[in-house]
């Protein structure tokens, strides 16, 4: 979370945000420029998706020491390492020499530093400068004030979040009343089994309000009414920096596949309520 008194206030109409943020029932969608103006999506990276604590992985994809991945957060990128005490760090992906990216985003390395493609600035996996070639013993030089810079980072049920701003709230304030949604699904003991990624030509805001009702369901969808009824549960109470809901499994479902049968064995720490329920 960020310290809404630290925030410029974003450059959308203003009647228009009032009319969105109305109790639900009376609000209407956000203004067009919403949607479409690059200075409102500017704003957003800067203080939306780069002012708070943004989910970037898993710690199972940086799991033993040497392991290093860079994700994008924000406007930029972080990179992760693990050290040699299987602390998980987080910097800015940036040299401190030249500025040049460390590792590309969505890249990794396993190796016991980090060194910078461009003139082999070499740092610890804690991000302390090591070696810097025709820098290191000439007077002035201060090896210590140029580590990398580190930035807020936690482990949470198995997720990484990362504060790239490093001016955000405490993490528990962002995660406010997840723990019990997550915590029966015990998603540190999951593996990644597969992924797929799509590139759609629409801002990120119309999926999101997408994804979040089922108005749409009988038309678009008649497969998934057949395993979860369009018209079963609702939002979660807004608490932290988060939305989400619930929906029902129809009587003889099993999970949310396309004909709602599971070949795996249920999660333990769900109750009866839980296994019968879906969460996003």
């Amino acid at each position: 979370m960020v310290s809404q008194s630290r925030v410029p206030v974003a450059p959308i109409d203003p009647a228009g945000l009032a009319a969105a943020l109305q109790p639900f029932g009376d609000s209407r969608m956000l203004p067009r420029a919403a949607y479409v103006d690059p200075a409102v999506f500017t704003w957003e990276q800067r203080h939306f998706f780069g002012g708070g604590w943004t989910c970037v992985g898993f710690s199972a994809q940086i799991a033993s020491p040497g392991d290093q991945r860079a994700e994008s957060a924000g406007p930029g990128s972080v990179l992760l390492t693990r050290d040699d005490d299987g602390v998980l760090h987080a910097f800015a992906n940036t040299c401190r020499h030249r500025g040049h990216e460390l590792l590309p985003c969505g890249g990794s390395a396993q190796r016991g530093a980090i060194v910078c493609p461009y003139h082999s600035w070499t740092f610890s996996l804690g991000g302390e400068l090591r070696a810097a070639s025709g820098f290191k013993g000439r007077p002035g030089f201060d090896e210590s004030a140029w580590g990398l810079i580190e930035l807020p980072v936690t482990e949470w049920h198995g997720l990484i979040f990362v504060d790239s701003s490093g001016t955000a709230g405490p993490v528990d304030d962002a995660l406010a009343g997840l723990e019990p949604l997550v915590a029966p699904y015990e998603p540190e003991r999951l593996a990644i089994a597969g992924r797929h990624e799509y590139d759609a030509a629409a801002n990120w805001k119309i999926l999101t309000e997408n994804y979040h009702e089922c108005y749409h369901c009988p038309m678009i969808h008649p497969e998934l009414c057949r395993v979860s009824p369009p018209k079963s549960g609702e939002n979660y109470p807004a608490q932290g920096t988060w939305v989400g809901g619930w929906m029902d499994l129809r009587d003889g479902m099993d999970t949310m596949s396309l004909d709602g049968t599971s070949h795996g064995v249920p999660l333990r720490g769900l109750d009866a309520t839980g296994l019968r329920t879906v969460i996003y």
